[in-house]
């Protein structure tokens, strides 16, 4: 049975199952992760079967919606269940949720797209560019996925709120943005 364990600071399993699963234009270096994990939106668990770590997820919690940033199961641990349970979990939490996936371009992207559909996500007909999380690397676009607690489809109000709430939260916290006015006490305006 997946167990999410909270993780308030950065191991050495975790930190090397993210680099490896993401690229650097996708994820954060170390110092800003550090940043991002004093902000109350960002939460960062551990994937764990007992007490064997399997993955991690990230995600970022607003009053109405929830984003996830990162989900990675750990490559010997694939295709046993565990990316379903660990969604699942968040989808008991009765809020949308919304993520991002590279387009459909080869086996592997699509392998990703038909996971999410089987996990009760569908693709948003909106355009969505990732600005790059390091610097020295293009933003990134990507296709939007989103699960609706009601069955109602995301219209253009609930994406557009997304990407405001993108850019004031996770966006924040890209190394490529260091010189960004960033502290633990600022909140984001939009809760």
């Amino acid at each position: 049975m997946i167990q999410l364990i909270p993780t308030t600071q950065i191991d050495t399993e975790w930190w090397n199952l993210y680099t490896g699963a993401f690229p650097a234009e996708e994820r954060r270096g170390r110092e800003m992760h550090v940043q991002a994990l004093l902000d109350t939106h960002f939460h960062a668990f551990r994937l764990q079967d007992a007490n064997e770590f399997v993955g991690l997820l990230t995600w970022w919690q607003w009053e109405d919606m929830l984003y996830v940033e990162h989900l990675a199961i750990a490559e010997e641990k694939r295709g046993k269940g565990y990316g379903h349970a660990a969604l699942a979990e968040l989808q008991q939490r009765g809020q949308n949720i919304i993520l991002e996936i590279e387009p459909i371009t080869d086996e592997i992207t699509a392998r990703r797209l038909e996971f999410y559909r089987s996990c009760g996500f569908r693709a948003l007909p909106y355009p969505h560019v990732q600005l790059a999380y390091q610097q020295g690397f293009a933003d990134i676009p990507l296709l939007l996925l989103g699960f609706s607690r009601s069955g109602k489809e995301w219209g253009n109000d609930e994406v557009a709120r997304f990407e405001t709430l993108f850019a004031h939260g996770p966006m924040r916290y890209r190394d490529a943005c260091m010189a960004c006015s960033i502290s633990p006490e600022s909140k984001n305006p939009l809760g």
